[in-house]
């Protein structure tokens, strides 16, 4: 059980940075790939959602 618990831990952990990731780039804020997802149409955002967050 407590491992179980742990994943979800380092799972939750991971998806919060990637959205501190995604909120910095949206806010002007240089990070990793913010180029990438400055120039981004709206659909490959999407994809970019979709990709990362899947089914959470």
């Amino acid at each position: 059980m407590e491992e179980a618990l742990a994943g979800e831990d380092a799972q939750r952990d991971a998806l919060r940075g990637r959205l501190r990731e995604a909120l910095r780039a949206l806010d002007g804020e240089p990070g990793p790939g913010a180029d990438e997802l400055s120039s981004a149409s709206v659909d490959q955002l999407y994809a970019f959602v979709d990709r990362e967050l899947g089914d959470a």
